[in-house]
C-alpha cells in the first residue's frame, strides 16, 4: 500500500475525472482492511480532494472528519488538503484565510512543501471566486512554481482567469500555453474543457463565444459541477460586457443556480452581482442554511457506515469514538456543539445513494463543439522546487500581524479606519480627485483612480505607492455610457468589490446665456449628470453587496456638489443647475438606499484652489478672479478631509450633506 497514492494520481494527471473519484474508494476499504491507520488520512483526502472537485461538498465533509478523528489517533500529523480546497471552494472567507495563512506556516516551517501548494491553490481559488483576481494572481503564481506537479497544473486555469481580468498579458499567455502543454495529450472532456474555457477568455470577440458553447458542451459530460458552472458565469460575464443581455442572462441565472445548489457561496455572489447589473432583480439566498436536525460532517459519516451495516463496536474502531451506545440507528461521538438527534438518521438512510458514492454527473447545456488554438504565447517558467526560506520569505510579505486582503469579507485587524476597503474616485487625476484618492489611500483603501488623463493618474498612483498605498489606474471618458460602466467593471476585476464611490467627476464652464454655446452646456451636462449617472447605476449593486459582507457593514456613496448649488450668481446657471439638480439626485438616492446600508452623501464645496477654472475663457476668468479677490481659497485636501470624515463613521452614524466654504467666502 505504501506507493499506491502514486498509482492513483495518475487518473488526476491526465484528467480522467470518473477514475480520479472512483480510484481512492476502493483503496481505503483495503487500507481499513488491513488496519493502516495511520495511512488512512491520505487516502481520504485522495478522495475528499475530488469530491470536492465534483462538487460534492458532504462527501468531502464526511472525510475530512474521518481524517481528522484517524489523525487525532495515531498522532500523525497531516496537511488539511481537503479543508483547505473545501473551505475554499464554499467561499468561505474568514474560515479559508486563516487556515491558509496558518498552513502556509506551519507546512513551510516543516518542510511540508505539499501542504504549502495547497494552500496558495486554495487561495487563488478563495479569491478569484470574491472577484479579488489581483490577489488570486499573487496565489496562483505561488502554486505553478511549486515542486507539486498535480496542484501546479490544476492551479493554472486559476492563474489564466485572474491574469486577464487583471489585464497581465504576459502571464495570462505563459499560463495558457503551459495549460495546452498539460492537456493536449489528453483527450478527455474535463482538459478540453477547461482548456478551451481559458482559450475562450483570452480570445477576441468572434472567436469567443464558439470557445464558450465548447467549454460548456465539453464540461457537461463530465462529473466536474464547479467547472461547469464556472463556465456558464464567465460566458454570462462575457455576454454582459458585448451588451448581449438577455443571453447574458439565461447563462448567469444558471451558474447562480448552479453555485447555490453546490454551496459555492463567493461565485454566487458573484453571480448574482453580474445578474444585478443586467438589470435583473435577484433575491440573495444563502447556500448554506443548516435546517434544525442537520447532520455534522462527522454524523454524516457514521450514518454511512452505519448504513453499509457495520456494529456500533465495528463504528466506534473505525472513527475512533467513545463506545456510547446508538440506540440501534447510530453510534455517538464524544460531546460536540451542533449534533443532529437520533431521529436524524433514517431521513439521510433514505435520502442517501448506495456506496461507495461518488459525485453525481449533471447532463450539460448543448452547445457547438469547435477545436480552437489561442495565439501565440510567451513561455511561462516550467515549475520549480520551493525552499523553506523562499516559503517564509513569501509568508513575511504576505502575512504578518494582519493580512492586507483587498477583497476578503472578514475583519482585519488595523488602525486604518478602511483597511480592506475598495473606492472609486472619479475625476482622480488632479484636484480633489486626486486629494480624495490620497486622502481614503491613507486611511487604508484601496483606490480606482478614474479619469481621461492616463499620465495624471499614473503620477498619483505612484505616489500613492510610494506612501505604501495602493492605487490604481482606471482611464476612461465617463461621457461615454459604455466606457463608464466599464470603469466600474474594471474596479471590480482589478480589486475585487466596491465600498465607496466617490462622484467628483464635473466640469464648469461659465457664460451668459446670450453668448454661450449650446455645445458647451452639452458638455456640462454630459459630464456633470449623465456622466455620474451612469458610472452610479453600475456601482450601486456591488455598494449594496459591500454594505453586506464588509466588516463595516456599510457602503458609501459620496456626490461633490458646488456652493453654486445653493447660491446662483450670473454666468452659472446651466453649472449651478448641474449641481442643484445633484442634490435632489442624492437626497432621492439616500431614501431609496437606505434599508441598503449603503450611506449616500454629498459635499458642497465652496472657492477651491483646483485646476476647474482652468476651462474657463479670459474674460469670464478675469471676473471670476475679480470676485474671489480677498478670500483666501479652500486647498483640495480640505474637501479630501470632508470626504474622509464622512466614509469614516460609524455604520449608526449618517453624514448626508457637507457645506463647505473657504472662510471669508460671504456666498
Amino acid at each position: 500500500m505504501k506507493w499506491s497514492w502514486v498509482a492513483g494520481a495518475l487518473p488526476a494527471l491526465v484528467w480522467e475525472d470518473r477514475p480520479t473519484t472512483e480510484w481512492p474508494v476502493r483503496v481505503i476499504a483495503e487500507v481499513r482492511a488491513i488496519g493502516a491507520l495511520s495511512e488512512l488520512p491520505i487516502y481520504l483526502h485522495a478522495l475528499g480532494i475530488p469530491a470536492s472537485l465534483a462538487g460534492d461538498f458532504a462527501t468531502a465533509a464526511a472525510m475530512v472528519a474521518e481524517a481528522d478523528a484517524a489523525t487525532a489517533a495515531t498522532g500523525v500529523p497531516m496537511t488539511q488538503h481537503t479543508r483547505l480546497l473545501l473551505t475554499a471552494m464554499q467561499g468561505r472567507a474568514a474560515e479559508a484565510a486563516a487556515l491558509i495563512a496558518a498552513t502556509i506556516e506551519e507546512a513551510g516551517a516543516t518542510g511540508q512543501l505539499n501542504g504549502v501548494a495547497s494552500a496558495h491553490w486554495a487561495a487563488a481559488i478563495l479569491h478569484n471566486g470574491l472577484a479579488n483576481h489581483e490577489r488570486a494572481l499573487t496565489e496562483a503564481q505561488a502554486t505553478i512554481e511549486s515542486a507539486n506537479a498535480l496542484v501546479s497544473q490544476w492551479a493554472l486555469p486559476e492563474l489564466v482567469e485572474a491574469a486577464v481580468r487583471t489585464g497581465d498579458d504576459t502571464a495570462a499567455h505563459g499560463a495558457l500555453e503551459n495549460l495546452a502543454d498539460v492537456t493536449e495529450p489528453c483527450d478527455t472532456d474535463w482538459a478540453q474543457g477547461i482548456l478551451t474555457r481559458c482559450r475562450a477568455l483570452m480570445s477576441d470577440d468572434a472567436a469567443a463565444a464558439d470557445l464558450y458553447r465548447e467549454a460548456i458542451e465539453r464540461l457537461g459530460r463530465t462529473i466536474m459541477r464547479p467547472e461547469l458552472a464556472r463556465a456558464h458565469l464567465l460566458y454570462g460575464e462575457w455576454l454582459r460586457r458585448d451588451r448581449q443581455r438577455d443571453e447574458a442572462r439565461a447563462h448567469l441565472r444558471t451558474a447562480y443556480e448552479m453555485f447555490t445548489t453546490i454551496g459555492m457561496e463567493a461565485f454566487a455572489e458573484r453571480a448574482r452581482r453580474e445578474l444585478l447589473a443586467t438589470g435583473e432583480t435577484v433575491r440573495k439566498r444563502r447556500t448554506e442554511t443548516p435546517a434544525s436536525g442537520e447532520l455534522t460532517p462527522q454524523e454524516r459519516q457514521i450514518a454511512l457506515l452505519v448504513r453499509d451495516g457495520l456494529s456500533n463496536p465495528e463504528v466506534g474502531a473505525r472513527l475512533f469514538l467513545s463506545p456510547a451506545p446508538s440506540s440501534g440507528t447510530s453510534a455517538r461521538s464524544s460531546p460536540s456543539s451542533g449534533s443532529a438527534p437520533a431521529s436524524s438518521f433514517p431521513t439521510f438512510f433514505r435520502a442517501t445513494t448506495p456506496a461507495p458514492r461518488t459525485p453525481r454527473e449533471v447532463r450539460g447545456v448543448p452547445g457547438r463543439c469547435r477545436p480552437g488554438r489561442h495565439p501565440g504565447a510567451t513561455r511561462w517558467p516550467s515549475p520549480r522546487g520551493w525552499s523553506c526560506r523562499r516559503f517564509a520569505e513569501r509568508r513575511r510579505h504576505s502575512s504578518g500581524t494582519r493580512l492586507l486582503d483587498r477583497g476578503r469579507n472578514e475583519a482585519v485587524m488595523s488602525d486604518q479606519p478602511l483597511d480592506g476597503a475598495v473606492a472609486l474616485v472619479t475625476g482622480a487625476s488632479s484636484g480633489i480627485g486626486a486629494a480624495t484618492a490620497r486622502r481614503l489611500a491613507r486611511d487604508g483603501s484601496a483606490v480606482a483612480l478614474v479619469a481621461r488623463r492616463r499620465d495624471r493618474l499614473d503620477q498619483v498612483a505612484s505616489g500613492i505607492a510610494a506612501s505604501g498605498g495602493h492605487a490604481v489606474a482606471v482611464p476612461a471618458d465617463l461621457t461615454d455610457p459604455e466606457r463608464a460602466e466599464d470603469a466600474v467593471q474594471e474596479t471590480l476585476d482589478r480589486l475585487g468589490r466596491l465600498d465607496i464611490l466617490v462622484n467628483n467627476a464635473g466640469i464648469m464652464l461659465l457664460s451668459s446665456a446670450l453668448h454661450t454655446s449650446v455645445e458647451e452646456w452639452d458638455r456640462m451636462v454630459s459630464l456633470n449628470v449623465t456622466g455620474l449617472l451612469h458610472v452610479t447605476h453600475a456601482a450601486v449593486p456591488h455598494l449594496i453587496y459591500a454594505a453586506s459582507t464588509s466588516p463595516r457593514q456599510v457602503a458609501d456613496l459620496v456626490n461633490i456638489g458646488s456652493a453654486a448649488g445653493r447660491t446662483v450668481r450670473p454666468g452659472s446657471s446651466v453649472y449651478s443647475m448641474t449641481k442643484s439638480g445633484l442634490g435632489a439626485f442624492t437626497e432621492s438616492l439616500r431614501q431609496e438606499l437606505l434599508s441598503e446600508q449603503v450611506r449616500v452623501s454629498m459635499v458642497e464645496p465652496g472657492t477651491v484652489d483646483t485646476e476647474l477654472v482652468d476651462h474657463l475663457n479670459e474674460t469670464v476668468w478675469d471676473a471670476s478672479r475679480r470676485q474671489v479677490a480677498g478670500i483666501e481659497a479652500l486647498r483640495p485636501e480640505d474637501i479630501a478631509d470632508a470626504v474622509g470624515y464622512i466614509v469614516t463613521r460609524e455604520r449608526r452614524v449618517a453624514v448626508n450633506q457637507m457645506l463647505v466654504r473657504a472662510g471669508d467666502q460671504t456666498w
